[in-house]
C-alpha cells in the first residue's frame, strides 16, 4: 500500500514537456473512471478497484482471494504495455502513451509487491489438521 501512496503524486506518463504537462497519478485514478465505459483503452483503469478489494480481503485474511485479485489487477495493468493509447481524461481525447513514469511503475510495483506479500502469508499459513 506504501508504493502506491508513493505513487499518487509522481507523474503517470512521462515524454516530451510539450506532451505530457505534469500529469499525476492520483489525477488518472481521480478522474480515469470516467472514461472507462467509452473505449477499450482505459480499462486497465479497472486495476484500481481490483487492488483495492485484494487490500480489503487481506485485512479479512482472505488470502486466497486477495491473491487471486492481485494477480487478476497485474495482469489488467500490464495491458497498458500492449495498448499504447491512453484516453485523456483531463482533455477528452486518446493519446499514444510515450512513455511511463515513476508514478506508473510504482503503481505496477504496487499491484506486484500485494501479489507477493499474499503469496508469502498463504505460504506461512499453518495447514488445518485434518481430525
Amino acid at each position: 500500500m506504501a508504493l502506491f501512496i508513493v505513487c499518487l503524486p509522481l507523474e503517470a506518463l512521462s515524454g516530451d514537456e510539450q506532451d505530457t504537462a505534469w500529469n499525476p497519478s492520483f489525477m488518472y485514478l481521480a478522474l480515469g473512471w470516467i472514461v472507462v465505459p467509452f473505449d477499450k483503452y482505459s480499462i486497465p483503469w479497472l486495476a484500481n478497484p481490483l487492488l483495492f478489494y485484494s487490500w480489503r480481503c487481506i485485512g479479512r485474511n482472505r488470502l486466497g482471494t486477495a491473491f487471486m485479485l492481485s494477480i487478476a489487477c497485474s495482469l489488467l495493468a500490464f495491458v497498458y504495455f500492449s495498448v499504447g493509447k491512453i484516453r485523456n481524461p483531463f482533455a477528452g481525447g486518446i493519446d499514444s502513451i510515450p512513455g511511463f513514469g515513476i508514478g506508473f511503475w510504482l503503481w505496477f510495483a504496487s499491484m506486484i509487491a500485494a501479489a507477493g506479500a499474499c503469496a508469502i502469508l498463504l505460504w506461512r499459513k499453518p495447514v488445518a489438521e485434518e481430525l
